[in-house]
């Protein structure tokens, strides 16, 4: 405070402070009569995030700043108030971008007594400068720079991050090193990267947005001649993100490649495919397996090999000190919750079918249920863990068969012809002939539905006999639908692991009779 001539007592404002006047705004102390706005809620704009105007707008003295609560990395930001938790690691949380967006509004919907300005229910941040503020907090390509590096500068990772088709969209040029080489047993190894080649289509675009990604055998092709008649190595290997059948295929397109190390589709090879003179290998998922390939590497050229895929039976592995403790670490704050019982299941439960799994039934009773739907559709993941009979069923369970970073619900109607053409465009993912137009993953699991399925016939007409409910589909009349891990703009519904982990408490007590759902001729 500083005394003006006049004597009056007047307050001395940083340096850059905003002369802005922000009276007609709520100031939330314990004396201010004005009403409090009501709860808003708004849709996260599908618009690329930048996270250096969103630190910006963090740290700006002119909007908040938001560091007068919440401390985040920086020298400039210290010090910082801690009303609010710590947010320097918020990213490794791993939330969904919409729900960092939507807390950032109005942070009523979520914490009822927060006392966090809603920055855009009071018009103080704009829904563009939210969306910027959220790309600062979460994951953008920044941060995975910080984190990997790119191909430029080293990150925080004490490892070689690897990938030629992660590319600027508008400018082709490669975002990280495409690969790295090794010296291993006397024998000089390139090591190409090879990232899942369809996320902006499988996935959310606005989690990657100004990236493009594709399978880019041309560019494999350049790589492993560089690597071969440039840098001299004696050994070339891809590790790939593709799915078995598109490594397949490029294992017979690209020349010169000596392995492919797969993964994607999640198969487990008891051997390696030999493909002219490349050897593919897929190792399973989940950490149930390892994989040992010797190679007998001479002249340049691989001479002989010898493979075992070994099961990993964790009980009869020591656990690592180090690494347990810090799980445990970890884990401490959140044990209670995640071990809540749900429901005791009396059937075995799994998600590691083509078509369907049993735990995939209770999602869709659960989304049939939740939306008064006729119609459920629930993605062809092959995750989570195993329940047997007589097992409880806990929130972590739940968790680790829907875990996703987009796990909102949606319910809509779809017309019968609507429904139709949604299964045949996923059969075709899976089933096209050639595996370059394949997405890998398993057919969408539909609940309040059965059909027949001829994986060999043509695109469109794949998918007979469709029955809801008992009564054939009408191609014409409406039917309501529940669905969830929508790869449009963000779905308005729950979460599904909250959904199903309701279902569940409803329950009490699990059974499931067999449903044939699905007749593959």
């Amino acid at each position: 405070m500083r005394t003006a001539p006049d004597g009056k007592r007047v307050a001395v404002r940083y340096r850059g402070w905003t002369t802005e006047d922000f009276g007609s705004f709520r100031s939330y102390a314990y004396d201010d009569p004005r009403p409090e706005p009501r709860p808003a809620r708004a849709r996260m704009p599908v618009i690329a995030g930048d996270p250096v105007k969103g630190r910006a707008l963090f740290v700006s003295r002119a909007v908040g700043p938001c560091t007068g609560c919440h401390l985040v990395r920086g020298e400039d930001v210290w010090p910082a108030g801690n009303v609010g938790p710590d947010l320097s690691t918020y990213g490794d949380r791993n939330l969904p971008a919409e729900y960092t967006f939507g807390l950032i509004y109005d942070p009523r919907h979520i914490f009822p007594q927060s006392l966090m300005p809603p920055w855009g229910t009071d018009g103080v941040l704009s829904l563009e400068e939210i969306v910027h503020v959220v790309a600062f907090l979460t994951y953008g390509i920044d941060r995975v720079r910080e984190l990997f590096g790119d191909k430029d500068t080293r990150g925080l990772f004490q490892g070689d991050f690897v990938c030629h088709n992660a590319r600027e969209l508008n400018w082709n040029e490669p975002i990280f090193h495409p690969h790295t080489i090794k010296a291993v047993g006397g024998v000089t190894i390139g090591v190409i990267g090879q990232a899942f080649p369809y996320v902006p289509v499988s996935h959310p675009s606005r989690f990657v947005p100004g990236i493009t990604f594709g399978i880019q055998d041309g560019q494999a092709q350049r790589l492993v001649n560089e690597l071969r008649d440039d840098r001299n190595v004696d050994l070339v290997v891809l590790l790939s993100h593709n799915g078995f059948s598109t490594d397949v295929k490029m294992a017979g397109r690209v020349k010169g490649l000596d392995v492919i190390l797969g993964g994607h589709t999640h198969d487990g090879l008891p051997r390696p495919l030999l493909v002219g003179k490349t050897l593919v290998v897929n190792s399973g998922s989940h950490g149930k397996f390892l994989s040992r390939l010797d190679l007998d590497v001479r002249g340049g050229r691989v001479r002989a090999h010898r493979y075992k895929l070994y099961p990993v039976l964790s009980n009869h592995v020591a656990e690592d000190e180090a690494m347990a403790r810090l799980i445990r670490e970890l884990r401490a704050p959140w044990e209670a919750r995640l071990a809540e019982r749900l429901a005791v299941s009396e059937s075995l439960l799994y998600r590691r079918g083509n078509f369907n799994g049993t735990f995939d039934e209770i999602i869709l009773d659960a989304l049939l249920a939740r939306f008064d739907a006729e119609v459920a559709f629930s993605p062809g993941f092959r995750w989570g863990v195993t329940i047997v009979p007589g097992q409880a069923i806990t929130l972590e369970d739940v968790y680790a068969h829907t875990g996703l970073s987009y796990p909102n619900t949606l319910s809509r109607e779809l017309t019968g012809a609507e429904i139709h053409r949604i299964m045949e465009d996923v059969a075709d993912n899976l089933f096209h002939p050639d595996p370059y137009y394949r997405q890998g993953g398993d057919m969408v699991r539909l609940g309040g539905v059965s059909y027949v399925i001829d994986p060999r016939a043509p695109m469109g007409r794949r998918i007979s006999e469709i029955k809801v409910r008992g009564a054939p589909l009408e191609p014409s009349r409406r039917y309501k639908t529940a669905s969830w891990a929508s790869p449009g703009p963000e779905a308005p519904g729950p979460p599904a692991f909250d959904v199903v982990a309701d279902h569940l408490r409803g329950l009490g007590r699990v059974k499931l009779d067999p449903r044939p759902r699905v007749k593959v001729l």
